[in-house]
């Protein structure tokens, strides 16, 4: 359980924050249903172009293709203005995770407490938050965790 355990949301924003977001490049995403299984949530997928150091810019090295997943969604807010997000080139400006934020609270409000079944609990997920450069755009996602994978 996030909410239980400080440590737990901390070491997942750590790990989440430590990526070198600003001008990777997002090619797209996907919302991934499972209708085998009874479950709630769905998987959310970056694919991604992510910058493996902060200097690769001068070094002229180019950004690796990644896949990102997001496990246990419970909410998605996509606000994309795709020619802005093209004549940027798809560049994300910046992202981080927080274990409270406005929009969650916003959500909260509007859904109502609902701590009857603590799995389904606002309260055990994430704000991972992707800003593209401006105006491209954010994408918003409340999850529990995330697996990056380096493809290249």
């Amino acid at each position: 359980m996030l909410n239980g355990s400080g440590e737990a949301w901390q070491s997942i924003a750590e790990r989440f924050n430590a990526i070198f977001w600003h001008d990777s490049k997002l090619k797209d995403y996907q919302v991934l249903y499972d209708n085998d299984s009874e479950a709630y949530f769905s998987t959310i997928l970056l694919n991604l172009k992510l910058r493996m150091s902060p200097y690769q810019l001068r070094e002229g090295s180019e950004a690796k293709s990644a896949q990102m997943r997001f496990f246990d969604c419970r909410c998605l807010r996509v606000e994309m203005d795709f020619l802005s997000k093209a004549i940027c080139s798809n560049d994300i400006f910046e992202a981080s995770c927080e274990n409270e934020s406005e929009w969650k609270h916003s959500v909260r409000k509007f859904q109502g407490e609902d701590n009857s079944d603590p799995e389904f609990s606002l309260d055990e997920m994430l704000h991972f938050k992707i800003h593209l450069c401006t105006p491209g755009g954010d994408i918003d996602i409340l999850a529990r965790d995330f697996k990056l994978e380096i493809l290249e």
